[in-house]
């Protein structure tokens, strides 16, 4: 058994809204004061902490180029989460798994936008895209078909406990029943949910709570609002130094997330690197933006 199961796309937790990545604002930064997050304290705690787990053997040492592989059982990893994902990680994995948040859920530009859906500029139909857009959204028969297929081929009815059904009384979204996919049907109809429309007028699977879509509208009315959201960075005044940063944080990044290589010997590396790409102009650019943004709420 692994300890800490890590792959080539995971990522070191990072305290800080990365607007355009590596740089952004710290949670918690009321000034918005742009930092480059490879120059703030937490990053470099965290990436000498990985390191330290690295060489004491409790990370696989292949982290840095592995792809997940389920056959191999880990004790812990790290994932993107939501209520219930240990549902979805359990059956992926064939047993059961126990999740515990490890920082504050933040809500960010790239959170609120992660299923974006918008209109081609050259569609020759606008208005009817808009209307079929509100379909899917309100349209709870629309909503599902797209979901889940038809029912009957694709999927059947099932019946939740009538203790759940009495735990559940009086909260949102809750519905009469659960779906059962049919196993064989699914290779014919298997779409990804989320990017469809509103999951909130979904059905949930038999494998589900009832009341799953009460506890994420729970879940995200607790979460917390970055101190940069509602910014939007154009970036096109810096764009090509932008483009210049993908090639650095791949050439680095995934060795130093997953302690792989020395954070003292390679993170000046790193930096030397992204000032080449020009990432103090970048942050330049950011916190003129932001200074004007903050001023004009």
């Amino acid at each position: 058994m692994v300890p800490l199961y890590l792959t080539k796309d995971y990522t070191a937790p990072t305290y800080m809204d990365k607007i355009q990545d590596p740089v952004g604002i710290e949670y918690g930064d009321d000034s918005l004061t742009v930092k480059n997050v490879f120059e703030t304290e937490r990053m470099k705690s965290t990436l000498a902490t990985m390191r330290k787990y690295y060489t004491e053997g409790y990370i696989n040492k292949d982290a840095a180029t592995a792809s997940d592989d389920k056959s191999i059982k880990r004790f812990v990893t790290k994932g993107d989460g939501q209520p219930y994902a240990e549902l979805i990680w359990g059956k992926d994995l064939g047993y059961e798994v126990v999740a515990t948040q490890i920082m504050d859920t933040k809500i960010t530009n790239a959170s609120a936008r992660g299923a974006l859906t918008a209109v081609n500029k050259n569609s020759e139909h606008p208005e009817k895209a808009i209307a079929l857009l509100n379909l899917i959204n309100t349209d709870e028969y629309l909503r599902n078909l797209l979901n889940y297929g038809i029912e009957g081929v694709h999927w059947e009815k099932a019946e939740p406990d009538a203790s759940e059904v009495e735990a559940a009384k009086g909260k949102e979204y809750v519905y009469d029943f659960k779906i059962k996919l049919d196993e064989a049907a699914k290779k014919d109809y298997s779409v990804p949910y989320w990017v469809q429309g509103g999951l909130f007028n979904t059905y949930v699977l038999d494998n589900e709570p009832l009341d799953k879509w009460a506890t994420f509208k729970e879940f995200n009315d607790a979460s917390e609002e970055a101190p940069s959201f509602g910014f939007d960075f154009d970036l096109d005044p810096v764009s090509t130094q932008v483009a210049g940063f993908r090639n650095v944080l791949d050439e680095f990044g995934k060795s130093l997330y997953t302690g792989s290589v020395d954070p003292e010997e390679y993170l000046p590396q790193l930096q030397k690197k992204l000032e080449a790409t020009g990432v103090q102009d970048v942050i330049d650019e950011m916190q003129s933006q932001i200074d004007e943004w903050k001023d004009g709420k």
